[in-house]
């Protein structure tokens, strides 16, 4: 499998940790909310956990049924998870963006912006009552919201527009990247400021879904300090 460029994994929403709980070994299962909603909330890191259960502790493998919403393992998940940022480096891909899988024939109940509206409240009630995230029938109702939104984030993001950029400036340093746009009126606007602002030789053109997912830029090059550290002065 290619491996997943930078700005795709940023995208994912699936994190998983370790928890040891009474002498019992379990994995947990977050999201971190991304997308139209997280940009309301200001960009604050909104952590829901998802999904907590048992395992082996020298294989890792699932030695039991699902841990209980609201349980006291649940509960001591809940409360010990303060550094999130822990989790970068552990996410675990279930659906191509999210926590969730979809089957072909998933549509949700719900019209996306009442779905995102929902997700709205919820974030704004768990921010309020955070001991609501171990309420079983609160915890049921915002997973099916949840996932609603998720599907139609993940469907945006693959319908979006994707543009490969290269260019040299006037000090000859060379840089490349991708960026992401939602609508072509978005993108020509991006692409008219682009060629404007040129020093030198540029680059574009549009990339597929799947090229941006596996797609890491490579690290700005200087052609002139590496020509002055080959030569040095004269050269």
């Amino acid at each position: 499998m290619a491996q997943l460029g930078r700005d795709f994994v940023l995208q994912l929403s699936g994190f998983g940790a370790d928890f040891e709980f009474n002498g019992n070994h379990y994995k947990t299962l977050w999201t971190a909310v991304r997308g139209p909603v997280c940009k309301r909330r200001n960009y604050k890191q909104d952590w829901i956990m998802i999904d907590m259960w048992p395992v082996n502790e020298k294989t890792g493998n699932q030695i039991g049924g699902e841990v209980a919403v609201g349980s006291d393992a649940w509960t001591a998940a809940l409360e010990s998870q303060n550094d999130h940022d822990a989790f970068f480096g552990t996410r675990i891909r279930i659906g191509e963006l999210g926590v969730f899988q979809f089957a072909d024939d998933y549509k949700p109940s719900l019209p996306r912006f009442m779905v995102e509206e929902q997700l709205l409240r919820f974030l704004e009630q768990l921010e309020l009552k955070p001991e609501w995230h171990a309420d079983p029938i609160w915890h049921e109702m915002f997973m099916d919201v949840y996932k609603q939104y998720e599907f139609y984030r993940e469907r945006s993001l693959k319908e979006s527009i994707f543009f490969y950029h290269w260019s040299r400036d006037c000090d000859l340093c060379e840089s490349e990247g991708v960026e992401v746009f939602s609508d072509w009126f978005e993108a020509a606007e991006w692409i008219n400021c682009f060629g404007e602002s040129a020093e030198g030789p540029q680059s574009l053109h549009q990339m597929t879904y799947e090229q941006w997912r596996v797609f890491t830029p490579e690290p700005m090059r200087d052609r002139g300090l590496e020509h002055f550290e080959e030569y040095g002065y004269g050269h």
